[in-house]
């Protein structure tokens, strides 16, 4: 699992400064890629990313998460298993 930065939500598609289509760069050679657009789904697409990733055919699984959701205060929950 590997889980990436990405510019602030406000800036995605609009060319800025280090932004990446990471998650559209990294289609062909993993599993799945995510990009998180709430803070609250940060904690499910974790254990999404892990689940996918160790089930099945095991392979990478990538998270990008935005500049400004990793800057968000959140409250924690246990996901379901």
């Amino acid at each position: 699992v590997a889980i990436t930065g990405q510019v602030a939500r406000r800036a995605i598609g609009s060319d800025a400064f280090q932004e990446a289509a990471t998650t559209g760069m990294s289609m062909h050679c993993t599993k799945h890629s995510v990009l998180v657009t709430d803070p609250d789904g940060i904690a499910d697409a974790v254990h999404q990313a892990f689940h996918l990733a160790s089930t099945g055919r095991r392979g990478p699984v990538l998270i990008d998460i935005p500049k400004d959701i990793l800057a968000s205060e959140v409250e924690w929950h246990q996901p379901e298993p």
